[in-house]
């Protein structure tokens, strides 16, 4: 049951961080006016930087189950401390009011279930 709390959480973790970096690139980036156009490639890179922690966290959850005990602790203390992280800078800068801390909240729960 545990490696399904893993699993679940690491499926979860990659579908949430390719839509944030889909929805993020198209509704936020292209609208933001920065110039000379080298600072606006740099921020959008930057701004993407969360997307390819969040992936690769999840990537790291999926592959916990087939993990040493020992090894697996550390992946999902350091995956769990990473998304609890979003959920409170998410649900601190929304005061609530956006669905990412909520669903990333359902990972750190799936996180501490597959422990």
């Amino acid at each position: 049951m545990r490696d399904l709390f893993l699993t679940g959480a690491g499926a979860l973790a990659i579908l949430l961080s390719l839509v944030h970096g889909w929805l993020s690139h198209r509704h936020v980036l292209n609208r933001v006016e920065v110039h000379p156009y080298t600072t606006k490639r740099l921020n959008a890179g930057v701004y993407q930087l969360s997307t390819l922690y969040w992936f690769a966290g999840g990537v790291a959850l999926l592959l916990a189950p087939g993990q040493p005990e020992s090894a697996r602790h550390v992946i999902v203390l350091g995956a769990g401390a990473m998304y609890a992280s979003a959920v409170v800078v998410n649900a601190w800068a929304t005061r609530g009011h956006h669905f990412g801390a909520y669903l990333f909240a359902i990972v750190v729960a799936f996180c501490i279930a597959g422990a």
